[in-house]
C-alpha cells in the first residue's frame, strides 16, 4: 500500500479527534492441495487476497477502535466516525507510541515470491509419489504446499510511519493406513524461505511413522507414567493457559496463576522460556508489533525461575514497565497456519515466538532413558485447558515403551494433569527444536521433544 494513502487516513481522522492510529494488514495466500474426498483424488488450489486497515483514536481519557476492508475515502470516514462512537474509557492510556525507522523487509525470500501454481502443484504430486512408494496401505488424506506474503504498517499522529513486509512457506501431510479402523497421522515443516522446506521427506517421515503406528496396539492400565513429549504436544500444551497466565494484563487483575510470583521456581531447572520475535526464520520474527513498538527478546523462565511477563505500551504504563512488543491483533477463534493476526481484531497482549530452549539428545536417546512410560506424539488441541491449566486430552497417536524401547502404539487413552504442575516435572529437554504452531491460537512454539517424570494416563 502506498505509505502516502495511510498518512492521508491518519490525517482524516485528525480532523475530529486528538490522537489517531491506523493500522494496515494485507496478506496474499496461495495452495495447491490433493485431497482425498469419499474415497476420490481431487486437485485443489485456494488463492487469497484480504486487507484492510483499523483505527484507534482518543478523545479525551477515551479510545475507540473500528475497521473496514474498504479503503476508498467514504468507507475511510465511516470507519472513523464508528471509532470515535465506539470510544470508551481506558485506564492508563496517554498515547500512541511513536518510533520510526524500522525495516521494511523481514525474513522475506524472493525464491517464496516466485513460486507459482505451477511449481506447488509440481511439489504437490512429488508428495504424492513420496507416498506411493510405501505400498498401497498408505493413502494420502491431504498433500498440501503453501505460501503467503504479509504486509503491516503502523502509522499515528505521534510520529510512527512502520511498514514491514516478509514471507511464508509450508509444506503439509495427512496420511492414512488402511485397515478395519484407519489410522492418521499428520504434520506439517513451516517456514520463512524456500530451502528450509522438504515436502518428499515430510511425507517419508508421516509415512515411516505410520508403519510403526499401524501395529498391533498394546493395552495398559490407568496411572503415572515417565512420558516424552513430542514438539506437537509440547506446543499444544504451553499455548492457552501457561501462555495467558504471562499476559500482562492477567497478571494485573491477578486472574493468572503466575500472578505475584516474579523470581519463584515454578518450573525444573532444565526449563528456560523465551518469547523472541526476533528469532532467526521464526513464524512471527517481525521488526515491529502491531502497535509499532520494536520486536525484541523476553525472558519468561530461566532454569527453572519465573523472569518476566508480555507486555503491551498500556500494560507497561500501568505496572511501570516497558513494552515488550507483544502487542497483536489476534482474537480466538482466528486460526492461520503462517500469521494469525487480523486488522478486524482489537489489540491485546499474546505471545510471538515462544522459544523451548533445547538441551541435548534426540528422541532416540531421551526413548533409551524410560524404564516404563509413553512416547505421546500427537493430542487433541489443547485449546479446551482450563484457565487453571488443567487438561484431559486424547492422544491420538503415540507409543508404549518399556525398558527404553518401543513396544507398541496406544489407542484409546488420554493424559490429564496440570500445565504448571507438568513444568515442575520435566527431567530433560531434548535438542532438536522443531517450529510449531498450536491448533487453536496465535503465535508459534519453536520447541524440542521433552522428557517428564510422570503424567497421568488414563483408558477410555
Amino acid at each position: 500500500m502506498d505509505p502516502e494513502e495511510i498518512r492521508n487516513f491518519v490525517q482524516m481522522a485528525l480532523e475530529e479527534v486528538e490522537q489517531a492510529e491506523v493500522f494496515f494488514l494485507k496478506k496474499r495466500s496461495e495452495k495447491s492441495s490433493i485431497v482425498r474426498e469419499a474415497g476420490e483424488r481431487k486437485f485443489f488450489g485456494q488463492s487469497i487476497d484480504d486487507r484492510g486497515v483499523a483505527f484507534r483514536v482518543k478523545l479525551g481519557e477515551k479510545l475507540g477502535f473500528a475497521y473496514s476492508s474498504d479503503l476508498g475515502e467514504g468507507s475511510i470516514r465511516f470507519t472513523i466516525k464508528q471509532a470515535i462512537a465506539s470510544a470508551r474509557e481506558v485506564e492508563g492510556f496517554e498515547s500512541f507510541p511513536s518510533y520510526s525507522g524500522m525495516e521494511r523487509r523481514v525474513e522475506y525470500d524472493e525464491e517464496v515470491e516466485a513460486l507459482d501454481e505451477e511449481r506447488m502443484l509440481e511439489l504437490v504430486k512429488e508428495m504424492e509419489k513420496a507416498a506411493s512408494s510405501y505400498g498401497s496401505n498408505i493413502v494420502p488424506i491431504d498433500l498440501t504446499v503453501e505460501k503467503a506474503i504479509v504486509q503491516t504498517a503502523v502509522f499515528n499522529s505521534e510520529g510512527s510511519q512502520l511498514i514491514q513486509e516478509g514471507t511464508y512457506v509450508g509444506a503439509s501431510a495427512t496420511l492414512s493406513f488402511k485397515r478395519e479402523r484407519p489410522i492418521q497421522y499428520g504434520k506439517s515443516q513451516l517456514a520463512r524461505s524456500l530451502d528450509l522446506i522438504d515436502p518428499r521427506s515430510l511425507v517419508e517421515e508421516i509415512s515411516n511413522e505410520l508403519l510403526s503406528l499401524s501395529k498391533d496396539p498394546v493395552d495398559i492400565e490407568s496411572g503415572y507414567y515417565s512420558a516424552l513429549l513430542s514438539p506437537d504436544v509440547v506446543t499444544e500444551l504451553l499455548s492457552y493457559s501457561f501462555v495467558n497466565s504471562l499476559c500482562a494484563d492477567q497478571v494485573r487483575t491477578g486472574v493468572s496463576p503466575l500472578a505475584e510470583k516474579l523470581g519463584e521456581s515454578i518450573a525444573a531447572p532444565q526449563v528456560t522460556i523465551l518469547d523472541d520475535a526476533t528469532y532467526e526464520g521464526g513464524l512471527y520474527t517481525t521488526a515491529f508489533d502491531d502497535e509499532g513498538v520494536p520486536s525484541s527478546r523476553t525472558f519468561l523462565i530461566e532454569e527453572g525461575v519465573l523472569k518476566g511477563y508480555l507486555y503491551d505500551t498500556l500494560l507497561g504504563k500501568l505496572r511501570e514497565f516497558r513494552s515488550t512488543g507483544n502487542c497483536v491483533r489476534w482474537e480466538s477463534p482466528l486460526w492461520d497456519r503462517f500469521f494469525a493476526r487480523s486488522y478486524k481484531c482489537r489489540p491485546r497482549i499474546w505471545m510471538s515466538n515462544l522459544i523451548v530452549i533445547p538441551g541435548s539428545g534426540g528422541v532416540d536417546d531421551l526413548i533409551s532413558e524410560i524404564s516404563e512410560g509413553i512416547y505421546c506424539l500427537e493430542i487433541f488441541s489443547g485449546f479446551t485447558m482450563s484457565p487453571s491449566g488443567d487438561f484431559s486430552l486424547p492422544i491420538l497417536n503415540g507409543y508404549y515403551v518399556r525398558e527404553g524401547q518401543i513396544v507398541g502404539p496406544l489407542r484409546g487413552v488420554s493424559i490429564k494433569g496440570n500445565v504448571f504442575e507438568l513444568l515442575k516435572k520435566v527431567v530433560r529437554v531434548g535438542g532438536e527444536p522443531e517450529i510449531t504452531v498450536p491448533n487453536n491460537s496465535s503465535g508459534s512454539v519453536v520447541t524440542p521433544p521433552i522428557l517428564v517424570e510422570k503424567i497421568e494416563v488414563a483408558r477410555g
